[in-house]
Formats: structure tokens, sequence, C-alpha cells
């Protein structure tokens, strides 16, 4: 598990140009959970090729940080983003929540598998609580 605070797409091309130099036979798992409504918004088109070295990508809600969205207007954002991004990634996914997120991995995850935990809110949490599972069902 690794965990970067990618998030922006740039860094997110590099974090996995990385790891895929070196896990180059490995599955990269990433979950990627975008950093503000209006980062995202601005940065729509940028994110479609940034993935290009994951094999699976799994994007959360939008951490909205100091940002509201009061009328719900920019529920749908984080959908056009992944949009975007499975116009160039075909295994590219919503996956909601941290905890829905969490719980799609568990399913998701295989052994060998690498995954990747980008953001700068709390994706942290994803790759943490995983990990945490993970331990606990090799000890079963």
């Amino acid at each position: 598990m690794i965990d970067d605070y990618a998030h922006h797409p740039t860094e997110t091309r590099a974090t996995l140009a990385a790891a895929r130099t070196a896990f180059p036979q490995a599955r990269l798992v990433v979950y990627m959970q975008p950093h503000t409504y209006s980062r995202t918004r601005t940065l729509l088109d940028a994110w479609g090729g940034a993935f290009a070295d994951a094999d699976v990508v799994l994007i959360g809600a939008i951490y909205a940080a100091r940002e509201r969205d009061p009328d719900g207007s920019l529920s749908g954002l984080v959908h056009t983003l992944v949009a975007r991004i499975a116009a160039h990634h075909p295994a590219a996914s919503y996956g909601g929540t941290i905890d829905e997120a969490i719980e799609v991995l568990m399913v998701l995850l295989q052994p060998g598998d690498v995954l990747l935990t980008l953001g700068a809110g709390d994706s942290n949490l994803v790759g943490a609580d995983v990990l945490r599972r993970l331990t606990i069902m090799e000890q079963i």
C-alpha cells in the first residue's frame, strides 16, 4: 500500500509512473480522492490521461475542504470527472465515500496487487483501513 499527496494530474501521472517502474508486474489499483470542487472543475480535462499506468482506477467523492455545495449542484461533478477518466481508462469507476470505497476495495483487491491512495484530503484513511482489514484477515 502506497499513500501519496498527489492531487493534481501531473503529480498523479508521475506517482503512477514511479509505481509502475517499482512494481512492473503488479496490478496497480488506484484510489484517488479529488480535492475541492473548484480544482476538480478547473482540471477536469487534464485528468483523462493521468492514470495510464494504473490497472484499476477508483475515484472517490470530492473532498470539499473549505468549499461548500449548499444547493447540491456540484454533486454531479465527480461523475463527470469519472466519465472523463473512463474515456481514457476503461477500468475507471466511482468509489463513493471513504467507507464505500473501502468496501469496494476489499472486494476488488487480489493477492499481489499494489494499492495506491492519492489525494490531499483524507484519502489516506482508505489505505490505512484496507491495510488494517487485510492484516486482520491474514490472522484469521
